[in-house]
C-alpha cells in the first residue's frame, strides 16, 4: 500500500515537470559508452529488491546503448549517462515465477549498474536521493504527462 501510495504520488508530482529543452538534453555529458553490463553489479540490486534474488533469470535486451538521465524531485537533472534494458523473471512469495519484468539500468564508465527503474522510469532502487526519474533520450516513457 505505501508502495502504492508513493507510486500515485511520484505519478502527481510529474505531471507538473515539464521535459528539459532539446538545447538542454544536447548540452548533457554521457561519457564513454560501456562496453557491456556488470552482471555482479546488477544481482547486488536485484538482492535488494526481489522477494527470492537467487531465483532470478535475467536477460539482457541490451547492452548500455541507449542514452538517458536521472531527474530529482525537484526536476533537476542530476545525471546523465548510458543505460542498459534487461529483463528479470523470478520467483514469487509463492515460489511460481511471475513472468518478468522489465528495467532499465543506469550503468556508469565501467559497466557497474547504478540504480534499478521499472520500464516507466519510476526507482525501484537507487542509491540517489529518492524520488528520482530515468528518462531515456528519444523514448516516450509512457507515464501521465499534462
Amino acid at each position: 500500500m505505501k508502495r502504492l501510495l508513493t507510486l500515485v504520488f511520484s505519478a502527481l508530482l510529474l505531471t507538473a515537470c515539464g521535459e528539459p529543452s532539446v538545447k538542454t538534453l544536447n548540452s548533457l555529458n554521457y561519457g564513454t559508452q560501456p562496453k557491456k553490463l556488470n552482471m555482479a553489479s546488477l544481482k547486488r540490486y536485484l538482492n535488494a529488491t526481489l522477494k527470492d534474488p537467487y531465483s532470478a533469470k535475467i536477460d539482457i535486451f541490451n547492452q548500455p546503448n541507449l542514452k538517458g538521465y536521472i531527474r530529482d524531485k525537484h526536476n533537476k537533472i542530476i545525471w546523465s549517462g548510458w543505460v542498459a534494458k534487461v529483463h528479470v523473471n523470478a520467483k514469487n512469495s509463492y515460489g511460481a515465477y511471475t513472468g518478468g519484468s522489465f528495467y532499465y539500468v543506469p550503468v556508469d564508465r565501467h559497466g557497474n549498474a547504478r540504480g534499478l527503474y521499472n520500464i516507466s522510469g519510476f526507482e525501484v532502487m537507487s542509491p540517489l536521493a529518492s524520488p528520482t526519474w530515468l528518462d531515456i533520450v528519444g523514448e516516450d516513457m509512457g507515464r501521465l504527462v499534462s
